[in-house]
């Protein structure tokens, strides 16, 4: 037996049901393990990077070691696919004990933290496999019910010497299994999810500068702007998977994001981190082609994301500025695209739009922690008693949004020649006025999304709002 397993000296007592034995990788141990650990050590301080490069040459288990001793394992949690396996085992009096293909000392660690965890075993083939079945009865002479993955689906294996679980299943039958209720689970449909590939309405922002400019009907540009478009989403998809595996902790803890598939134990970290090292340099890469320009601006969002991730995000009021620097960034990213001439306006209304956005996301999660009588935020820095506080900015930046807007129209729109009818443009303050209101409106009566942006693309009135705003546009460019 390898070192660091605790497994029972002998069979149960008589009075213990029969224990649960969970496959490693619905423990979520082994790498995926390894990587949430790694990423929290790394969150934490960034100039231990190289300290955990060092650590790299070494095998996993002197790794694992080494994070357990930096007490990292307090900063870990269970899925809840497993808390409620732990749960189940609780309520039905019966161990329950992780199975690993390796002395795993995060696994044993995180183990010991919980209650409803008797321990953990090492079963080198995994305890699907026939051999692996033999040795784990070899530690459970009494049998035991083998809690696995197969295609997704969480299965039940019971196993038990001949004889012994008949009064339990038909006699002479040593294994049967059968498959807890709910949905199969697809690794390709979590990986999508993990993806937020709807999130890629917001990069459609980079099409902006190409249609105010005036140069859509380039197609060079067109082409130029398109690939742009592509590299960013692919630039995003890939640091929303790395957001994801540093929010392990954070996610499970909050009331909608514990549903995430990597929070959730449904996608493994490992497998979700592979793609995030894929699709990170390839959107870089399809910058590149575009430009130098490009691929620097993708750079920066890039850095300006994993600051973010890291840090930024605790800081109240930056996190929300910060948010509307990266839409903002995206507008700049159509900019040098399609070498359309920057716009000081736009840029500026950017900026105060997002930022109401932004702090109205954060004003919904605000009052959610106070409906759920809670202190504070997991990864945020704000208060319940912030509340008010972020209302009055995130209104104030909303109004002041509509007033760059105005002043755009007087200072600059009359002058150009690009629009025929620049009458049209004063639709555009009314129609952003609404539009803010309407968000604002939703968010104090907790009736907002976790996020305002997917909730205008869903929400009829701002969808309706947003066709109002392109028949103004239409009129002023055609006119």
């Amino acid at each position: 037996m390898d070192d660091g397993a605790r497994v029972p000296e002998g069979g149960l007592s008589a009075e213990a049901g029969v224990p649960f034995v969970v496959d490693e990788e619905l423990a979520g141990g082994g790498a995926s393990l390894l990587i949430i650990a790694l990423f929290a050590y790394v969150k934490a301080s960034l100039a231990r990077v190289l300290q955990v490069l060092g650590w790299l040459l070494s095998e996993r288990q002197h790794v694992e070691r080494r994070l357990v001793e930096a007490g990292i394992d307090s900063c870990l949690s269970l899925s809840p696919r497993l808390a409620g396996l732990a749960e189940r085992a609780t309520a039905e009096r019966r161990p329950l004990y992780l199975a690993t293909r390796r002395c795993s000392p995060l696994l044993g660690a995180l183990a010991a933290r919980h209650a409803g965890i008797a321990g953990t075993i090492v079963v080198p083939d995994g305890v699907r496999t026939q051999r692996g079945a033999a040795l784990a009865l070899e530690r459970f002479p009494d049998g035991y019910d083998a809690v696995v993955s197969r295609r997704g689906a969480v299965r039940i294996v019971w196993n038990a010497p001949a004889g012994v679980l008949t009064r339990r299943l038909a006699p002479d039958v040593n294994v049967a299994a059968r498959e807890e209720p709910g949905a199969r689970i697809s690794v390709v449909g979590e990986l999508a999810k993990t993806l937020r590939l709807h999130q890629s309405i917001k990069n459609t922002l980079v099409f902006v500068p190409l249609v105010l400019s005036g140069r859509f009907t380039h197609v060079s540009e067109i082409n130029d702007t398109l690939l742009a478009f592509l590299a960013l989403t692919a630039l995003a998809c890939g640091t929303y998977i790395l957001n994801d595996v540093w929010d392990v902790a954070d996610d499970r803890a909050h009331w909608s994001k514990k549903e995430r598939p990597i929070a959730s134990g449904r996608l493994s970290a490992a497998r979700a981190l592979v793609v995030a090292l894929v699709l990170i340099p390839a959107g870089l890469a399809l910058g590149g082609l575009v430009s130098w320009q490009t691929c620097a601006t993708l750079l920066l969002y890039l850095a300006l994301t994993l600051a973010y991730s890291l840090f930024v995000r605790t800081v109240p009021f930056l996190d929300g500025f910060t948010l509307a620097t990266l839409f903002t960034i995206r507008l700049g990213l159509g900019v040098v695209a399609a070498d359309a001439p920057p716009s000081p306006w736009l840029f500026v209304f950017s900026m105060f739009l997002f930022s109401s956005l932004s702090y109205a996301k954060r004003y919904t999660e605000i009052s959610r922690a106070i409906a759920h009588k809670t202190y504070g935020l997991n990864g945020r820095g704000y208060r319940p008693v912030d509340a008010p506080m972020v209302l009055t900015v995130g209104l104030s930046a909303g109004v002041g949004a509509v007033m760059i807007m105005v002043l755009y129209i007087v200072e600059e729109a009359f002058r150009s020649s690009f629009y025929g009818t620049t009458a049209a443009l004063w639709g555009f303050p009314p129609l952003v006025f609404l539009f803010v209101v309407r968000i604002w409106l939703v968010s104090v009566r907790g009736e907002m999304m976790d996020d305002p942006v997917a909730f205008a693309v869903r929400d009829r009135a701002s969808i309706g709002l947003l066709g109002l705003l392109l028949v103004c546009f239409g009129v002023a460019w055609l006119g």
